[in-house]
């Protein structure tokens, strides 16, 4: 929560502290006996909120605001131990998941510590876990990379949705792929994601055994001509246009005074 702390996103410690309060009765008193009332004001605004919302109304809000005496959410789980001891519980990592696991992180990203989700990945690692890590490819977007987390959700698609795919489809993750790229450079370029996106149309199921298959991309192609093919690249295509729009555009906007929506 301190790395959202006084960001965009930092409503959604809001979010935090009333689930802790719904799971935890003693936190309850702990709130109730620490927060002033513009921080009992907005806890409870925020309980009706979504991610869009909050980041309108208590978009680079600092917790300081919320507690008595202007300490930070950070300071005043310190004081008490089954505070603490409730955060900790909230701690992902401790049993590795039993299916592969893709994690997607950012240098840029400044609401999730790149160093928090590749951690995580060698963590899951070291206990029998098939992860397969990647490296976001945006560069910074925005004046401080404040909109890296959201657009985020589409450069990552990029490489999440191939990867879904193949789980559902029953497909073994590649020895190679498994628990390596700790650098975050091999299939993290632009290249591998148009790649990625390209290839989408052949292994996603979208087009029938034995359709027609046409040139699309590569030296020998590797497309479809048949109607299902065709609208299944299409759908690709526009992925892979916005996510380029996202990387080009939206540091340009912003240097001109224009506020994204993310």
């Amino acid at each position: 929560m301190a790395n959202i702390d006084g960001s965009d996103l930092a409503g959604a410690i809001g979010f935090s502290i009333n689930g802790l309060v719904a799971r935890y009765p003693e936190i309850g008193e702990i709130v109730e006996a620490n927060v002033n009332d513009d921080g009992r004001s907005a806890l409870g605004a925020l309980s009706e909120m979504c991610t869009d919302e909050i980041m309108e109304e208590y978009g680079y809000t600092s917790t300081r605001e919320w507690i008595a005496g202007g300490r930070s959410l950070s300071e005043l789980v310190k004081e008490y131990p089954e505070a603490q001891r409730a955060v900790d519980d909230q701690l992902i990592g401790r049993k590795a998941p039993e299916v592969p696991m893709m994690i997607v992180s950012g240098r840029f990203d400044r609401n999730v510590a790149y160093g928090q989700a590749k951690d995580l990945a060698r963590n899951w690692c070291t206990q029998g876990a098939a992860m397969y890590y990647r490296d976001d490819i945006l560069p910074e977007v925005g004046t401080i990379g404040e909109a890296n987390h959201v657009a985020q959700s589409v450069s990552g698609g990029a490489f999440g949705m191939p990867f879904l795919l193949d789980r559902f489809h029953g497909r073994a993750l590649g020895e190679n792929l498994t628990c390596t790229n700790w650098n975050g450079n091999e299939g993290s370029s632009g290249i591998d994601l148009s790649s990625a996106l390209s290839s989408m149309p052949l292994f996603s199921g979208l087009v029938a055994p034995g359709s027609a298959e046409g040139p699309s991309s590569g030296t020998e192609g590797s497309g479809s001509s048949s109607p299902p093919g065709i609208i299944a690249a299409l759908v690709a295509l526009v992925l892979a246009a916005v996510g380029g729009a996202a990387a080009a555009f939206v540091p340009l906007l912003g240097g001109g005074g224009f506020a994204p929506p993310f």
